[in-house]
């Protein structure tokens, strides 16, 4: 079968792979239709990191377990490129219960069993009975992640269907929607939950490498209710995308320092903020505009050793702060109803759209989030 497979910095192209099959009763086999480029995949496929991260663990710039989670050397290729996509399930083992073959489904970025303890905890990407010796097993990443290989393919291999698969509802069109399987999610869980405990409350969002996530994550604000999202960028085209999406674009321009944004912020400061650009100092800035008792969430990379923080602001103000990778099999079902509703409308976000064959130029664009698609087998 083919798959879209990284072959060094600003090189993709197809590859014949062997085709996945069953194991156990517990696996499914997925042909997806939709696929999306992750934020994340810039780290590599515009980047040479190969050496660049090693030198800089050598150095105590980077925080060692960069390694530990990318591999050692890190992002080697080639790997199959890819871990957001919408797909048919064509084949089940027969001890799977909850999808039958022809189900349009979501499949989550991380493999997750469902039964260990961090599965139970709601923590499914830190599964630790995933049969790898990873930190993190996951597709698109390569060996790193324990070399699922990605989704941008003819055919995906699930190893836990029940516990991974999530099936798309009716009425929801899969175009658009296959960043529910990280970035969708990953933002989601930024606001979210934060908004069910603090109605309508104001947030605020920095824009920047995790270009995509910043963005679902001001379209949810806007969906749940917030009575103002303020949305900071360098960016004009994710500004005039925030516009869009119903939030207040603010531009912060290159090389202007943060701090003299404060005059077109909240003077009461934010209950919720959320730092997508991948700063450090900017999610100080957003920590440091919190309200009392506020929720601050990075959902970018911070790869640096050492870090400066404000922790006596938190202290002072009770704030929390939270950084961790995506759960995207615990959230993925939130959205749905926000999709339904037509509050959240993830296509306001995609900024390329364009046929599965021209995966390998596509997924080189410089631009803010691609999807690919094709016909399903199934049109029923």
């Amino acid at each position: 079968m083919q798959q879209l497979t990284f072959l060094g910095k600003n090189r993709v192209d197809w590859r014949e792979v062997a085709e996945p099959t069953l194991q156990s009763e517990r696996e499914a086999i997925v042909r997806p239709f939709v696929a999306a480029r992750c934020d994340g995949d810039s780290l590599f496929l515009f980047h040479n990191y190969r050496k660049a991260m090693p030198l800089g663990v050598n150095l105590h710039y980077l925080d060692p377990k960069v390694l530990d989670a990318f591999g050692n050397p890190p992002l080697q290729p080639p790997f199959g490129v890819g871990h957001e996509a919408i797909g048919e399930v064509t084949e089940i083992g027969s001890a799977v219960k909850n999808v039958k073959q022809g189900d349009v489904v979501v499949v989550p970025w991380a493999i997750s069993c469902g039964k260990c303890q961090p599965c139970y905890q709601q923590l499914p990407a830190n599964c630790s009975r995933n049969g790898k010796k990873t930190l993190i097993s996951a597709y698109g990443f390569g060996a790193g992640t324990g070399g699922f290989g990605g989704m941008v393919s003819d055919k995906i291999w699930i190893p836990f269907a029940d516990a991974m698969l999530v099936k798309i509802p009716e009425g929801i069109d899969p175009v658009h929607c296959a960043s529910l399987s990280d970035n969708i999610s990953d933002a989601y869980r930024s606001v979210g939950p934060q908004l069910d405990k603090f109605p309508e409350a104001p947030v605020l969002i920095f824009g920047g490498n995790a270009k995509s996530i910043g963005l679902y994550a001001a379209a949810l604000a806007v969906a749940k209710g917030s009575v103002q999202v303020d949305y900071v960028d360098d960016n004009l085209e994710r500004l005039t995308i925030a516009a869009r999406v119903g939030a207040n674009p603010i531009e912060l321009r290159k090389r202007q320092k943060v701090d003299t944004l404060s005059g077109a912020l909240r003077k009461d400061g934010y209950p919720i903020a959320v730092d997508a650009s991948g700063s450090v100092s900017k999610l100080a800035f957003a920590i440091q505009n919190l309200a009392p008792g506020g929720t601050a969430t990075g959902v970018a990379f911070y790869v640096k050793k050492r870090n400066s923080l404000p922790l006596w602001e938190m202290y002072l103000k009770s704030a929390t702060l939270h950084v961790g990778i995506s759960h995207s099999r615990r959230d993925i079902p939130n959205v749905f109803p926000l999709i339904q509703s037509k509050k959240f409308q993830p296509e306001k976000i995609t900024t390329m759209l364009t046929d599965w064959s021209d995966a390998p130029k596509a997924y080189l664009e410089q631009t803010t989030k691609l999807v690919v698609f094709r016909e399903r087998l199934n049109q029923n």
